[in-house]
């Protein structure tokens, strides 16, 4: 019970690192793009 948790946790947590890591390449590219 406690692994089936678990594994749900670990991809809602997956899923907003993935958002995370998104919205941050997309900052990263827009000052990347503005400096050059």
């Amino acid at each position: 019970e406690i692994e089936r948790q678990t594994r749900g946790d670990r991809e809602k947590i997956l899923t907003w690192a993935v958002q995370v890591y998104g919205e941050y390449n997309k900052q990263t590219n827009k000052n990347y793009k503005s400096e050059n």
